[in-house]
């Protein structure tokens, strides 16, 4: 009888320390910024010969969505997996003011505003 006690408060023991284990394991991951797979090149963008260049820097390959919006009007100038490596778009010169180009990948968002 002795023994059957011992074997049931050991495996107590081991299944308390388990699930307390996981439980702290979990709650210390809960919080971590999520890798940024893809964000701006340098200061996202550039401007020459009437076009806007909006440059990438991907580090692993993921789902990218980038964007060029005013107001209510917006045109995606990419949407879709991009390989890793410097990537650049372009889209043509815009007059107007509060323009937005806007990068969106898995856990990342990221935005760069400029006036034309």
């Amino acid at each position: 009888m002795e023994t059957l006690q011992w074997t049931l408060l050991v495996g107590l023991l081991v299944m308390l320390t388990y699930v307390l284990w996981h439980r702290m394991k979990a709650s210390m991951n809960k919080g971590v910024a999520p890798r940024v797979l893809a964000d701006w090149g340098g200061e996202g963008w550039t401007s020459r010969e009437g076009e806007w260049v909006l440059t990438l820097k991907v580090e692993a390959a993921c789902e990218v969505r980038l964007s060029l919006s005013q107001n209510a009007s917006s045109e995606v100038l990419h949407d879709g997996m991009l390989e890793a490596g410097i990537h650049e778009f372009t889209a043509q010169h815009r007059e107007g003011e509060g323009w937005v180009a806007t990068l969106v990948c898995p856990g990342h968002r990221s935005e760069r505003f400029w006036k034309a």
